[in-house]
């Protein structure tokens, strides 16, 4: 009886441990942050073309992790394009840059607090992406204390999460479901 006492003790800070240290590793992809950690997230997306809104099926989408932060697309600073926003902690961001196929310019700036340190990008980076219909291309950042970049992967293992979230999206903000 003793013995399984002080399992149970041991085992709820080891769980506690286990958590925290999950979730001080970043998200790779749009859809680790799965439905709302803790049930809060923010949505965001950004229509990179004007006009009606398209299927996400005409356009591509590129997915960023939370330490990215969207500043131009094509030379024209971000608030300048459609914004549709969900709000919520910054931390839990999810943001999809919807484009039309094609060669698109893009350029980010980098927030991270890790380790009791706060990281802020003095110049932005800048990256042009091939775009074709109907993939997702997802943008992670890596860095080293004295430099960071980016690295693209494959996001389209996320594309239903990143669906459902233009959906409400779209329904929050009045517009039609397409």
């Amino acid at each position: 009886m003793k013995s399984s006492l002080s399992l149970k003790t041991l085992s709820i800070p080891a769980l506690l441990l286990l958590l925290v240290g999950c979730s001080s590793k970043p998200p790779m992809h749009y859809h680790a942050l799965g439905n709302k950690v803790f049930g809060f997230n923010r949505s965001e997306a950004y229509l990179g073309y004007s006009g009606d809104i398209k299927p996400i099926e005409e356009v591509g989408v590129v997915t960023l992790d939370y330490s990215l932060y969207l500043q131009k697309i094509n030379g024209v600073p971000a608030e300048r394009y459609r914004r549709l926003i969900d709000k919520g902690p910054t931390y839990l961001r999810r943001v999809q840059i919807h484009l039309p196929a094609g060669k698109h310019a893009l350029k980010f700036d980098f927030k991270k607090s890790e380790d009791s340190y706060r990281y802020t990008s003095i110049k932005g980076l800048n990256r042009i992406i091939n775009i074709k219909p109907n993939t997702v291309t997802h943008i992670s950042s890596v860095h080293d204390r004295k430099r960071w970049s980016m690295v693209l992967s494959d996001g389209k293992e996320g594309l239903e999460l990143i669906k459902q979230d233009f959906e409400k999206l779209l329904k929050q903000a009045g517009e039609e479901s397409i």
